[in-house]
């Protein structure tokens, strides 16, 4: 058995359906028509320089088969007896280098951070914006929460935030949270009820960390405008 991940060169934004769409496509070409590029070529060298470097038992493989690298993107299979080492040093690169990394098991995406874009900002009761703040004063800012200063959005852009909401004010019972979350339009809008204010403010570190995925942790709806 192996465990496999794609990485990319993504200029936007990827969803989850887009990534399967991709990788797809990338699984089906045949080997003879791949092109490595130098970018992929050395992430693949470069991941497994590293694994090779924290190596415990002299004849494990970071691969269970060679890689297929493309034009800008690799395809890996990892053996399942070390994808807990092997995995983490993907992200942790794919991060590094602005690279779109896809985990086909689960459907999901760890897109690049776009720091711009990520230099988020924080929106409080009473229109209060807050620019300077750090995982604490996000941490407190939920914890603080009360019937009178009942919300607090997250956002990357117009279009890319995370809001919670306590209380029926934001249409649920007494002491539950409402989270949402849009991920670049109305039709990616989604929510999901939680009781317990730890979870609301693990789920938002992980948003503002630029975890994608925060999703797979809750049971979302979509929301229909």
């Amino acid at each position: 058995m192996s465990f496999n991940l794609t990485v990319w060169r993504a200029n936007n934004h990827v969803t989850a359906a887009e990534a399967e769409r991709l990788n797809a496509e990338w699984c089906s070409r045949p080997i003879s028509e791949l092109k490595p590029s130098a970018e992929m070529t050395e992430f693949v060298r470069d991941v497994a320089a590293d694994f090779r470097a924290g190596q415990i038992a002299e004849n494990d493989e970071p691969w269970a088969v060679e890689p297929d690298i493309g034009d800008g993107y690799v395809l890996m299979a990892i053996p399942s007896s070390v994808k807990d080492r092997v995995e983490p040093i993907v992200r942790r690169l794919a991060a590094e280098r602005g690279l779109a990394c896809f985990d086909p098991q689960n459907s999901v995406v760890y897109n690049p951070i776009d720091r711009q874009l990520a230099a988020t900002q924080l929106e409080l009761y009473g229109n209060e914006i807050v620019l300077d703040f750090d995982q604490q004063v996000l941490a407190s800012a939920i914890r603080n929460l009360s019937d009178s200063k009942w919300y607090a959005i997250l956002r990357r852009g117009a279009e890319e935030y995370i809001q919670v909401g306590l209380g029926p004010q934001a249409g649920v019972r007494s002491g539950h949270y409402a989270i949402e979350y849009r991920a670049g339009s109305p039709e990616e809008h989604f929510r999901t009820v939680v009781s317990d204010v730890v979870e609301v403010v693990r789920t938002f570190a992980e948003y503002l960390d630029g975890n994608d995925a925060f999703p797979t942790c809750h049971s979302w709806k979509r929301v229909h405008f």
